[in-house]
Formats: C-alpha cells, sequence, structure tokens
C-alpha cells in the first residue's frame, strides 16, 4: 500500500505569476510524473493540515484544482484524498471571534480539566459549542466534497440550526475503512487539533497556549487485532494539552501516526511509528534556511513474523526541494524504515462472511460513489424529486445519500452519474 503524504500547502489565493512557490510547485509535479512513470502510482494521497493560508475560500478553491490535478498525474482517484484541519485553514475572524477566544483560554488551561469543561459545554450550550467549529466553514465546503469532514463539524456547518448533540453520530473524528493490506484491515482516523487555534497560539520560542483535543476525539474506538490504524493529526503531541495522556491512548491504539505543523520533517517510532510530514510549501516569511519544501511517498507491507504474528514494514522516503537545481531529490537523512509488531486475529468460531450491507457496482467502493456525487455538478437533478427546497444543497446530499444506501439503490445513482 502507498501513500503520497503531503502537509502545510499554504496556498495563498493570488495569480502563479505572484506566488512565490509556484517554480517549486512544477518542479513538484513534474517529479512526481516521473516517479509515476518509474515506479506507478499511489493508492491514497493523505494531507496533514494548513491547505490554505488565512482559511480564505478562494484559497481553497485553488488547493482543489492543484489536488484534482496530483490526483491525475498519480492516477490516484479523488475519493482516494483526505484531509484534517490545521490552524491556517481556519477563518480566525470569523463568528464572534472575542466570546470564542475566551472559550479558547479556557480550555487550553491544563490545569482547569478542560476535557470536563468542553464537554459540559457540549451538553449544556450547543449554541456556544458550535463556535469552535464556525470558523471552518470554508474548510467544511472544501473537505466535504472529498467526503473528509468529522460528523460534528458537518453537521454544524450543514444544519447550522441543529440546538443538540447526538452521541450516536455526531462523532468529533472521521474514521474511513481503506483497502485491506494482506488479512488486515486498515483504517484512518482524521482527528482536529485546531479547534481552539487562534492569534495566542503555541510559538516556537514557547510564547502562547497549546493546542486541546477532547478525549471524544482521541478516544476514538480503534481495533486493534487483525487491523492496521493510521491517525492523522496537524498539531504535534507537544503542541497539546494533556499531551502525555493522548500519546499513551495513541501509542496504544494506533500502528502509524502522521502530522503536520512543524515545517520539518522527522519520523520515530517506540511503540508507534510517528511521522511529522514537514512542508510542501513554508511561509516565505519564516525567514529561516531550516525550512525547504517536503513530500513523502510511504509504503506499508505485512510481512509474516512466526506462526502467530505478523509484522508492519513502513518505508518513509522524504522528497526535499533543491532550490539552487530546481529539482526534488531525497533527503537521505530523514529516509526511514520500521518495523511494528501486528496482532492476528484470531477466530475460535467458524461462520460464514455476513452479507453486505449495501449492494455496490462491481469494482466500485462506496466512497467512490459519494465523492463522485459530492463533486457532480447535477446533485440537484440527480435528487430529483427528492430535493427539498428549504434545505441547502448539502443537507439535500447528505439526506439523499443516507437514502440511496437504506434502499440498496447505490448502483441506480452510480449509473445515472455516467
Amino acid at each position: 500500500m502507498k501513500f503520497l503524504i503531503l502537509s502545510d500547502i499554504h496556498f495563498i489565493a493570488a495569480p502563479e505569476e505572484q506566488d512565490p512557490n509556484a517554480k517549486m510547485r512544477r518542479a513538484f509535479l513534474k517529479d512526481l510524473e516521473d516517479y509515476v512513470t518509474e515506479k506507478g502510482g499511489f493508492d491514497y494521497i493523505l494531507i496533514s493540515g494548513d491547505v490554505a493560508n488565512t482559511g480564505a475560500k478562494d484559497e481553497f478553491d485553488i488547493a482543489f484544482k492543484l489536488i484534482k490535478r496530483i490526483c491525475d498525474i498519480v492516477k490516484c482517484t479523488t475519493d482516494c484524498v483526505y484531509v484534517v484541519p490545521g490552524n491556517h485553514d481556519k477563518n480566525f475572524v470569523s463568528h464572534n471571534p472575542e466570546l470564542r477566544h475566551l472559550i479558547n483560554a479556557g480550555l487550553s488551561c491544563e490545569s482547569a480539566n478542560p476535557d470536563e469543561k468542553f464537554t459540559q459545554l457540549l451538553y449544556k450550550d450547543f449554541n456556544s459549542f458550535k463556535l469552535l467549529y464556525r470558523p471552518f466553514t470554508d474548510y467544511h465546503d472544501f473537505a466535504f466534497s472529498f467526503d473528509s469532514a468529522e460528523p460534528m463539524m458537518q453537521k454544524i456547518v450543514v444544519h447550522p440550526n441543529e440546538t443538540n448533540f447526538d452521541i450516536t453520530t455526531d462523532k468529533l473524528y472521521l474514521k474511513s475503512p481503506l483497502k485491506d493490506l494482506g488479512n488486515y484491515h486498515v483504517y484512518l482516523f482524521c482527528l482536529n487539533t485546531s479547534l481552539i487555534s487562534d492569534w495566542d497560539d503555541l510559538k516556537d520560542n514557547g510564547n502562547g497556549h497549546k493546542q486541546f483535543l477532547p478525549s471524544l476525539s482521541y478516544n476514538a474506538i480503534a481495533d486493534t487485532e487483525g487491523c492496521i490504524n493510521i491517525v492523522m493529526m496537524h498539531h504535534p503531541l507537544t503542541y497539546l494539552v494533556d499531551n502525555d495522556e493522548i500519546e499513551a491512548t495513541l501509542d496504544q491504539n494506533f500502528q502509524l501516526q502522521i502530522y503536520g505543523h512543524l515545517h520539518r520533517s522527522a519520523s520515530s517510532a517506540h511503540n508507534a511509528v510517528r511521522i511529522e510530514s514537514g512542508a510542501l510549501q513554508p511561509p516565505s516569511a519564516e525567514g529561516s534556511n531550516d525550512y525547504f519544501s517536503i513530500y513523502n511517498i510511504l509504503e506499508l507491507n505485512v510481512m509474516p513474523k512466526d506462526d502467530k504474528s505478523d509484522e508492519l514494514h513502513v518505508a518513509l522516503r522524504v522528497q526535499k526541494y533543491n532550490e539552487e537545481d530546481d529539482k526534488f531529490e531525497e533527503d537521505a537523512e530523514s529516509c526511514n524504515t520500521y518495523i511494528v509488531d501486528l496482532k492476528k486475529h484470531v477466530n475460535r468460531w467458524k461462520q460464514e462472511s455476513p452479507a453486505p450491507k449495501v449492494i455496490l457496482p462491481e469494482g466500485i467502493t462506496l466512497r467512490q460513489i459519494r465523492v463522485k456525487f459530492l463533486q457532480s455538478k447535477n446533485r440537484k437533478a440527480l435528487i430529483g424529486a427528492d430535493f427539498d427546497e428549504n434545505e441547502t444543497i448539502n443537507e439535500n446530499s447528505i439526506r439523499f445519500l443516507n437514502k440511496m444506501e437504506d434502499e440498496g439503490r447505490l448502483i441506480e445513482l452510480w449509473n445515472n452519474m455516467k
């Protein structure tokens, strides 16, 4: 299984002629073309935050076009793209920033039991709680087109008048099954570490507040027996309140962890493999030679260890931009290989495999159908008589997709979109 990992793209809404990263980006796309010619395409594209620079819609529109171009080059369909939000993907000044700033301050205080306060806000004042997600509106619309928005964000942006938290559906993380690797189910979990990001975020000099990740997010249910679990978030653990507790939980449940934000490439392994993805387009204002453009190639393989266990072999190849030669080259110091023990699933009962819950076209996944529909310009026509003029197009889309899945009519939808 092969992944293209990007982070910290920091798109600006400017003509290419005024974009300081345009030259590097052309070299990046050319390097990908050469790689695919020699080595083949990718299974998935993972983007670990800071797609935009200021969270503006125009920046996400530009990013969407580039991502589709990358998909074409690496022979990867857009339903195989996953994103998580970074601090640059939210609009700091939207939706009552003064009140939200006070909420952020309370949730960044480690000594004040922030997780308990977060839960109280969620259950007792949902209208105020929604302020945490409102600055992600434009990011949500971008992520929504890839079916990559966490359920809680999706609820608050698509259904802004909702006043209650539903414990069964309103998850604070996205869990998505990837294709199997050997006898192992592979799952990707996307977490949002930017909920309380604002002007006072933790800086490199140690000033500012840490980010808050609720237990409702990092305690995501992840089976480890017979599974390979990947978690992706923007901020590394050291940037999070209560990071020791979060670290212990993640290391127990996720063999592979992917982070962004630092603009430097690094990886390590203890109980799990951690990858800091670097930055494809570090802001030019950084003013440091320590920052350079990076993209990552990650390959996973399952190998037998003995009769009772297997190993996950992780190969990370980091590609660095050489500005002088205007080419990408392998950063040998940052490349690494790791081995992680896997838990085989042993079923002492013999039973037939359960029938699939949904009927899909041959060779087509549920995610492919959802993403193709969400990116269609003819959604209203496809929904037809079921379209409710009192709801937004996104509200209609969610209700329609759920109905088609419940009624086993996804083949019909797929054929109508051809």
